[in-house]
């Protein structure tokens, strides 16, 4: 398997546990071809081995104890070596917490067997065994050890700020926001479609337009321009997902862009490519590329991984 040169790639679809802004989860590493997805993954091997590809030209070869970060919408493909190995993958929305607005943007650079790794491997397999073991506050303990989890990356590993990473609204990340700005985000789903500006979701909530400008800024680190135009984005990938009989124009007028030249230049600004070359190549987006596996065997290693970050296990 050689890096892609591609612009665009299949879209993994990615679900959270029950009101939580993450998925955890035993895998099996296959050859998967090179995708994306907005989630943040991060991959610990359990056993055996594997090879993980990222863009750009990016190729590591991870063994047990080995973490790998994969950011969001960042390409990459896995593929499978010697015997069957076993992994814990854990994904969870990168804007799901107002303290780092930034986070989404953060490119890190984790030494896959370094101290800095070494911590993340405790700290996910404690997370493993709570959603195991379902004691009570599992679901509070979780959150908080996915907190441990960020605040350790800001603090100990290496990253800088990609100005140019895509970033794209999220409805956990809605749920995250003030309820000042619940409602707001609630009146743009609700009329993204039309020419609405920022007056008038304000006058909707009785709110003064430079007061809600602020709560964009402080709340979600952009404006509620960019705001609005990833709430139509993301309609755009619900139209663009369904019959190809539906013509662009129209996908671009009903997601509430003015025309197909602003519908073309927010999708190439975010996605890397126009609609039509995202509809050609990836009509449907590409179900999940893990194959969900509970082996029993291997929680005697991540008991033991646990026991510095649990230690009333």
């Amino acid at each position: 398997m050689v890096a892609s040169k591609r612009t665009f790639w299949p879209v993994e679809q990615v679900g959270f546990l029950d009101n939580l802004p993450l998925d955890i989860f035993l895998h099996t590493v296959e050859n998967v071809d090179f995708h994306i997805h907005a989630a943040f993954e991060i991959i610990l091997v359990i056993s055996g081995s594997m090879r993980l590809y990222t863009e750009p030209g990016e190729e590591r070869v991870l063994s047990a104890g080995d973490v790998a970060i994969v950011h969001g919408w960042q390409p990459h493909a896995t593929q499978a070596l010697g015997d069957r190995n076993m992994v814990l993958v854990l994904q969870f929305d990168p804007a799901a917490t107002r303290h780092d607005p930034k986070f989404a943007s953060r490119r890190f650079e984790l030494d896959a067997s370094g101290p800095a790794g070494a911590a993340l491997r405790g700290l996910l397999s404690r997370m493993l065994v709570e959603t195991r073991m379902k004691r009570a506050g599992w679901q509070m303990s979780l959150e908080a050890l996915l907190l441990d989890v960020r605040c350790h990356l800001l603090r100990f590993v290496p990253h800088r700020i990609d100005t140019g990473a895509t970033e794209i609204a999220t409805a956990f990340e809605e749920r995250k926001l003030s309820a000042h700005m619940q409602n707001a985000a609630a009146f743009i789903r609700r009329n993204s479609m039309k020419a609405i500006n920022l007056d008038d979701v304000a006058a909707a909530n009785g709110l003064s337009a430079g007061y809600l400008a602020r709560l964009f800024r402080n709340e979600t680190g952009g404006s509620f321009t960019s705001f609005l135009t990833q709430v139509r984005l993301l309609r755009a990938l619900e139209l663009l997902s369904g019959p190809r009989t539906v013509k662009m124009a129209s996908v671009a007028l009903d997601c509430g862009f003015p025309n197909i030249k602003s519908f073309n230049l927010a999708f190439r600004r975010t996605f890397n490519c126009v609609p039509s070359e995202w509809r050609k190549m990836y009509q449907v987006a590409q179900p999940s590329a893990y194959g969900r596996t509970d082996a029993p065997a291997t929680m005697a290693t991540l008991l033991e991984w646990a026991k510095p970050a649990m230690p009333r296990l």
